[in-house]
């Protein structure tokens, strides 16, 4: 992507971190300023906060897809904040994600500073130690089905949809970061919960999948 100009290997020696607050909890665990620094990353912000431009050094969004965070970058490319930015989202990425966050692009007029975008599927899960992992924002989903009023059938299961979609894309993230597939062992019949969550990674792998075969490829340079 980009305005096809050639960009010298030289501007990418250094780098600007953007992040929202979910990744800002996915990073904190595990890099200090001194790993960033280890990085080339120079300035690190969120997403939301108040920032000046920074000519010469290209921004590195970690963000999740959302309509708010297609916006931001948007936004900061109409200011101009940064000459080239790359995009790394945390989470899978629908078509339909890609074509909103393509046309805040366009209506700013700033698919020119767009290098590249791709998933890193590391927003599903936050890791707490070397051996240890968990699926972050999902106590309110468990909190609000526990007080669900029970005659109410139709909230309880968009409260469980909720919740089988955190888990499995916390899974499906986990495993696609370690490049690995997910063991699934022989499910119990009554176990509809575990049963629900399967199909739910077994979806995110068929749209990877398709999403992958879809994808233009490139000429190596």
């Amino acid at each position: 992507m980009g305005d096809g100009c050639y960009v010298p290997k030289s501007l990418f020696t250094f780098k600007a971190l953007l992040f929202d607050t979910n990744s800002q909890n996915i990073i904190a665990p595990i890099m200090n300023v001194g790993s960033l620094r280890n990085c080339n990353i120079l300035l690190h912000q969120n997403i939301n906060s108040a920032r000046e431009r920074v000519p010469d050094l290209p921004a590195v969004y970690l963000v999740e897809p959302t309509a708010q965070n297609f916006q931001q970058i948007a936004a900061d490319g109409q200011r101009n904040l940064y000459d080239y930015f790359l995009v790394a989202f945390t989470k899978p990425v629908s078509p339909t994600q890609m074509e909103s966050f393509a046309q805040e692009l366009i209506k700013a007029n700033q698919v020119n500073k767009v290098l590249r975008v791709t998933q890193d599927f590391l927003g599903g899960f936050q890791v707490i130690s070397p051996d240890f992992f968990v699926l972050p924002g999902g106590e309110g989903n468990f909190k609000t089905l526990a007080y669900a009023p029970e005659e109410d059938a139709n909230s309880g299961r968009v409260i469980i949809s909720t919740a089988v979609d955190h888990i499995a894309n916390g899974l499906f993230c986990f495993f696609q970061a370690i490049g690995v597939s997910p063991p699934i062992l022989r499910l119990k019949e009554h176990d509809q919960l575990s049963q629900k969550v399967c199909k739910k990674l077994a979806e995110l792998y068929e749209q990877a999948q398709r999403g992958a075969a879809s994808a233009p490829k490139h000429a190596s340079p």
